[in-house]
């Protein structure tokens, strides 16, 4: 069994935790250019974006007083 010096232990701690930053890095990274691909396209509100995939419907013609009244109870 081989005994590392202190010099070497250092080193081999410092590599590790660099492996680990790296690591870490890249996962911001990722998450960036993810939500960055999530923001809205042009001039398309967010709200106009969920309704979209809720249907055809014209966003003019919902109804907001009546959705709100399921919240004023």
């Amino acid at each position: 069994m081989a005994v590392m010096s202190n010099e070497s232990a250092d080193r081999a701690v410092l590599l590790a935790r660099l492996e680990e930053i790296a690591e870490e890095l890249i996962a911001i990274r990722s998450a960036l250019l993810v939500s960055e691909d999530a923001a809205p396209q042009g001039d398309i509100s967010f709200t106009e974006q969920l309704h979209g995939c809720m249907g055809e419907e014209p966003l003019a013609r919902y109804d907001y007083s009546l959705d709100w009244r399921r919240f004023d109870r």
